[in-house]
């Protein structure tokens, strides 16, 4: 005789109070991703305290200007003016700057070359400088940014890569200000304090014409050195010539050197073959001669820049890749 197989009322009970488990749990899951949710919503969607989400929508609504954003806690930078970011929104410190700089930053470490980033928004006979110097306020750099006044008060972007000698000392300070026609200072300045650092680099020359040596101007090919220190690097030419191409700086022209290449003078190409450097520059090179004095004077800065090189015996140069009537007498 076969036995059936039966149940017992505790294995009913088991299995009951197993199943009870499984659902309890279930909600509880339920509940807890709800909760979730709601907290994500909430975050997202309807926190305004400091410590909320920066992504809160609520919370970037009521970011109407720099001092609503900051205090909300969203994320300021210390660019001059300093911004206050609050989604897509951004805030100045000072709306009506008209010299704006985002790098570098206080306290940034310069590196070789410095660069320089903003914008600015000048009038009519004003003009931006730049001046870098040591601790002990030794002027490294100073230069006019090519920024062009704007009748409708646009702000103009600018990028500047600025080299300048070793300086003493680790600290420094960068100077940003509105000048007139004169260079005296006739609007807003941004000082920002730097450190430098040691670097590998090695100084070279370029060459520019010198009022005070040649007053007469009777030396059409006459060149003369003034220093410039750059990265260390396998093509030390092409640093030399875009230092050539910035001109002297403010304190070199005080000491009568100027330079006879025309603004807006790009290299486009530079190849080197035994021995013979060719560079091919922009058409601007040609614009403006003003006679075969001019001519000669810029060939003169270009060649004995880019000879003092020992591998460079001669160079050639080109423009968009022409060189016949190039800087000709």
């Amino acid at each position: 005789m076969v036995r059936g197989h039966s149940t017992s009322p505790l294995s009913h009970g088991k299995i009951l109070v197993s199943c009870l488990g499984v659902k309890n749990l279930l909600k509880v899951i339920g509940l807890g991703f709800l909760g979730i949710v709601a907290g994500a919503v909430y975050l997202t969607g309807l926190c305004t305290q400091n410590w909320c989400t920066p992504f809160s929508v609520q919370k970037i609504s009521q970011a109407v200007d720099f001092a609503s954003c900051r205090d909300l806690g969203f994320v300021v930078i210390p660019s001059h003016p300093q911004r206050c970011t609050a989604g897509m929104k951004e805030f100045l410190e000072d709306e009506y700057a008209s010299v704006r700089l985002s790098q570098p930053l206080d306290n940034a470490v310069a590196t070789l070359p410095l660069r320089i980033v903003g914008e600015a928004a000048l009038k009519a006979g004003e003009a931006l400088q730049y001046r870098l110097q040591d601790r002990d306020g030794f002027v490294l750099d100073d230069r006019i940014i090519p920024v062009a006044p704007d009748a409708s008060g646009a702000s103009i972007p600018f990028v500047i890569d600025a080299s300048y000698p070793r300086p003493l000392g680790t600290g420094g300070t960068l100077v940003l200000s509105v000048t007139d026609v004169k260079g005296r200072e006739s609007g807003e300045a941004i000082s920002v304090p730097l450190l430098f650092q040691s670097e590998d680099a090695v100084e070279i020359k370029v060459y520019f014409g010198n009022r005070e040596r040649d007053p007469e101007s009777v030396a059409c090919d006459a060149a003369y050195p003034v220093p410039r220190r750059v990265p260390r690097a396998d093509n030390l030419a092409q640093d030399a010539l875009r230092e050539l191409l910035k001109g002297p700086s403010l304190s070199e022209e005080r000491q009568k050197f100027f330079t006879s290449i025309p603004d807006g003078v790009r290299v486009q190409d530079v190849a080197w073959a035994d021995g013979v450097l060719t560079v091919d520059f922009s058409s601007a090179l040609t614009h403006d001669m003003g006679g075969s004095c001019k001519v000669s004077a810029i060939r003169a800065q270009i060649e004995k820049t880019l000879q003092q090189f020992p591998s460079v015996r001669s160079v050639r140069i080109t423009v968009n890749g022409e060189e016949e009537g190039v800087l000709e007498p």
